[in-house]
């Protein structure tokens, strides 16, 4: 159905009102207590177990609550023609399928504390304007079951009248429905929409999840990412076939999203669009800017990340040899200055291009991997350090537990079961004796070991650097400290972050 197409007036009320001769449909008037909110709500990207609790807050982040609360008060309750559509649950309740904003809004002004904490007193105070018996029963239409209603929804959020659901609105509840479905043609029947739209929705939605599903994002991105109003009409509109193909893209009979590029370079150049096109990063990228623009952006990204990925100098790490000067500065002895008029060799920055496996399972790794890709290195070299070596510690310490090793590690360090006894040093020991078991293959076997013994030479090493920064007199590490260490150990840290041998 084409979303665009002016309905005439028989034509909307064909769509807007079920059939009432048929038996299946009914009208009531049910007690809004005993109305459930829909966690499949489109408008909301929750789980389906999601508690009334957890749905009331998604809606009043996302969904203008407050406003709606004040509209209800200004007309002193509900519109006569304002039937709600539900279906039958459970010990005579109902869940409302069309209308959930309404009942939402209705539960907390009959009961306050239904709300979020701080819309709470600004609700009591605005019930003073209105008599709250009008609001304690719902008109309510009742149907057969979802499918029966997702016509008549589809109709009403998309074309005309009721509050249009968002681009992300839309793909989400397409996505919802094919997962119950598993059928386009049975899906385009239930919803009233065209079996080739409903595919292109649920390919949109597609890199919509693969965004989200990243671990790059900072906090403040993430909640821009995860506003359901977020401005998403750039996607469709730029992820054309010719992008695709570039990008070496395709969807499975699931319509997940896959790549036949390498994961890391493909999730690099996703990150930078995804910046430029919804985060405001430069190059922003708009509706109007061009398709050979941004083939030219891909192009560049693509290079950037072949200059700068993940063991580029896998056979090149770098000997940390430090002395201090009489101020307790540090200076590097191998320090190797680019030749005269030559421009450095571009590096990784640090540890920003750490990935994260999802079957990881270890929310602290995944919370030190996370801050430490996103620290201020330059303004934050002492603190970046610091996390340096707890990531270091703690990756091997997770290796060491994930490969069943960890009784005979506390055993070999005589340490009789007794929680963290045990220092950086004995775990770095117990790595290096034991790198076949922990790291299978032999290809990256050799690689893990080299970093390691870098890590742990007892003169000059990383771990000495490290030990000596938190336990003896002040050191004033710089950001080129930082780099030197962070590419001694980065595939290493890598490795393990993947869970791969």
């Amino acid at each position: 159905m084409d979303q665009n197409k002016e309905l005439n007036e028989d034509e909307v009320k064909e769509i807007e009102t079920p059939d009432f001769d048929n038996n299946e449909w009914s009208r009531k008037k049910v007690k809004t207590s005993d109305i459930l909110l829909d966690p499949e709500n489109p408008r909301l990207n929750l789980k389906p177990d999601a508690s009334q609790s957890d749905i009331i807050r998604e809606l009043f982040k996302q969904e203008e609550i407050i406003e709606l609360i004040e509209s209800i008060i200004e007309n002193s309750g509900f519109y006569p023609s304002e039937n709600i559509i539900v279906i039958k649950e459970e010990n005579n309740k109902y869940k409302v399928l069309e209308g959930n904003r309404r009942v939402c809004a209705a539960k907390c002004m009959l009961n306050p504390d239904l709300a979020p904490s701080k819309y709470q007193l600004q609700i009591k105070e605005l019930n003073s304007d209105i008599n709250l018996d009008k609001i304690e029963y719902f008109n309510v239409i009742i149907g057969p079951n979802r499918e029966s209603i997702q016509k008549i929804i589809t109709a009403r959020h998309t074309q005309y009248q009721i509050k249009k659901w968002s681009y992300i609105s839309k793909w989400r509840r397409d996505y919802i429905q094919f997962q119950k479905i598993k059928n386009i043609t049975k899906m385009s029947k239930i919803l009233g929409e065209d079996p080739k739209l409903i595919e292109n929705n649920l390919k949109n939605y597609s890199f919509i999840r693969y965004i989200l599903d990243l671990s790059d994002w900072t906090d403040q991105e993430r909640y821009k990412l995860s506003n359901n109003n977020l401005k998403v009409s750039v996607l469709p509109y730029h992820m054309s076939s010719e992008i695709q193909e570039m990008l070496s893209i395709n969807f499975d009979n699931e319509f997940n999203l896959q790549t036949k590029m390498d994961k890391n370079e493909f999730r690099y150049v996703m990150i930078e669009l995804t910046r430029s096109m919804f985060l405001g990063k430069d190059p922003t990228i708009t509706t109007r800017t061009n398709k050979t623009q941004i083939k030219e952006l891909i192009e560049k990204w693509i290079e950037a990340y072949n200059q700068t990925k993940i063991g580029q100098r896998s056979g090149q790490l770098m000997d940390l040899k430090i002395k201090r000067d009489n101020n307790n500065n540090i200076e590097l002895l191998n320090k190797k200055l680019p030749e005269k008029g030559k421009k450095p060799e571009s590096q990784p920055k640090y540890f920003s291009n750490l990935t994260v496996s999802k079957s990881l399972n270890n929310s602290k790794l995944e919370h030190i991997a996370k801050e430490i890709s996103s620290i201020d290195v330059k303004n934050y070299p002492l603190a970046t350090l610091i996390l340096t070596r707890t990531l270091i510690e703690n990756s091997l310490i997770y290796r060491i537990e994930d490969k069943g090793l960890w009784k005979d590690f506390l055993k070999s360090n005589a340490l009789r079961g007794i929680a963290r006894l045990y220092n950086l040093d004995d775990i770095v020991k117990y790595s290096i004796n034991n790198v076949q078991k922990l790291f299978t293959n032999e290809a990256y076997r050799k690689n893990a070991k080299e970093a390691m013994e870098k890590i742990q030479q007892s003169k000059d090493g990383i771990r000495k650097y490290l030990n000596d920064m938190v336990h003896e007199s002040f050191i004033n590490p710089s950001p080129e400290h930082v780099q030197l260490i962070a590419d001694s150990v980065r595939i290493l840290i890598q490795k393990i972050l993947l869970k791969e041998d």
